[in-house]
């Protein structure tokens, strides 16, 4: 299989094409879920493969789950903060 990249054909090996058409079946049966970021279109009438995922926060997990633990550390420095606070009040 050969796409066009600036002009030029270059080959992808046929199982690419395999796994990514795998996965997309895969997507489309799964469907939706919270806990998965979910497909929502695929063109494979013609070459190159188009898959078209929803949009994520934050770029990739590795980056939203940073963000998460920053939060978390920050939220219970707060909660920390607070119950020192409570505790100087009373």
């Amino acid at each position: 299989m050969a796409h066009a990249n600036g002009g030029r054909a270059e080959h992808i090996p046929d199982t690419y094409r395999e796994d990514l058409l795998r996965e997309i079946s895969l997507m489309k049966s799964i469907g939706r879920h919270r806990h998965i970021v979910s497909m929502v279109g695929a063109c494979t009438a013609r070459t190159p493969i188009a898959l078209i995922m929803e949009y994520v926060p934050y770029g990739n997990l590795q980056n939203f789950l940073k963000f998460v633990s920053f939060i978390r550390f920050h939220l219970g420095l707060a909660r920390i903060a607070a119950l020192v606070i409570d505790c100087l009040i009373v």
